[in-house]
């Protein structure tokens, strides 16, 4: 990489370009090769991190045979389409999907194909695979597998590492084994069991630098108790609804009502304001950057009076930290491929 800047040593010139936008990467590449390896180097993305300049992008998998995963970009206010996932499940859904270390992760999953002419589903096939996506070089890679099939499972990132915990098997019984991937050597090792608990749906959030595991229906959660090297119950107050961290704190959106939930008060709940807006709509995601909390995609449910379904691309902003019950939403572009629902409702968000 000599020469990047004339009359600057190459490690000045590398932090000049680590303070450019990445969405001026793409034009960066073409100036020349040096330049071409420079934007993709590492030593590059050192210096986001230690000049403070990494940008959060918002990664999304709307509702399409295809599983076409999309990249928003906050700051242009601008979205992108990856190449497509190589699984080899037509219609992967009921995986796991993370952002660790600055790439995305997409594990586990199975097909929900349904035939056309007959209308039957296909078999519950939970697969062991994985995927990661560098958005550095713009591809997808096969990770390891995974020790133990699932599907709707947690699925976080903490300290550098991947955890998956909980979900369902083949027969959608509850796996209670969890597992935790290493990226630096591509291995996955056994974690914790979950403890016995209810037979749902698993989602997992880290706050308060620990993490958690929610069961769907269920007012309780799982918090890992890393002295103790095992998962603690604890009650909570989410009783549904979409969760994302904004800030360190935990956001609820629900029957058209955002709320702020005191995980450190398990049974209090702080309604910031309605949203008759969101009433009837279903099957979205939330995600949170920055101060901000994004409401993603869903479908409108078909009113008494009509049984259209209205499809939605939709983006709504809110900022909610240090927020009141005048809280203002304004719209972000919005997605250029879905059909509405967000698969499993699942956004990942990656520090770039």
């Amino acid at each position: 990489m000599a020469g990047l800047i004339e009359g600057l040593p190459d490690v000045v010139a590398l932090q000049c370009l680590a303070r450019l936008p990445l969405a001026q990467h793409q034009s960066l590449q073409l100036v020349c090769k040096a330049w071409h390896a420079a934007v993709r180097s590492q030593e590059l993305f050192r210096f986001r991190r230690e000049l403070r300049t990494q940008e959060e992008w918002l990664y999304v998998c709307g509702h399409t045979p295809e599983k076409v995963w999309q990249a928003y970009d906050p700051l242009a206010n601008r979205w992108s389409l990856l190449p497509v996932l190589p699984s080899p499940i037509p219609h992967l859904a009921g995986y796991g999907a993370v952002g660790c270390n600055g790439k995305l992760y997409v594990i586990g999953g199975t097909s929900d194909f349904v035939d056309p002419a007959t209308g039957e589903r296909e078999p519950l096939r939970p697969s062991l695979d994985g995927w990661v996506f560098d958005p550095v070089v713009g591809t997808w890679s096969a990770i390891a597998p995974m020790h133990t099939p699932r599907v709707h499972f947690a699925c976080l990132s903490h300290e550098g590492k991947i955890v998956v915990a909980g979900g369902w098997d083949a027969r959608e019984k509850p796996v209670l084994n969890a597992e935790v991937y290493n990226p630096e050597l591509n291995t996955w090792q056994a974690f914790p069991r979950l403890n016995e608990g209810p037979s749902s749906v698993t989602f997992g959030i880290v706050l308060d630098d620990k993490m958690r595991v929610f069961h769907k229906s269920e007012k309780l959660s799982q918090v890992y108790d890393l002295a103790n090297q095992r998962w603690v119950v604890e009650e909570c107050n989410w009783a549904g609804g979409a969760m994302a961290v904004v800030k360190g704190e935990p956001y609820v959106v629900r029957h058209g009502v955002v709320s702020r939930e005191h995980h450190s008060q398990p049974h209090r709940s702080s309604p910031l304001c309605s949203w008759p807006e969101c009433l009837h709509r279903r099957a979205f995601a939330v995600a949170g950057l920055g101060p901000d909390l994004y409401v993603v995609g869903g479908i409108i449910r078909p009113r008494p009076s009509s049984t259209e379904i209205s499809y939605l691309h939709d983006v709504d902003i809110c900022t909610v930290e240090g927020g009141t019950e005048d809280l203002v939403w304004r719209k972000g572009a919005p997605m250029p491929l879905s059909i509405g629902s967000v698969d499993d409702q699942i956004c990942a968000v990656l520090k770039l």
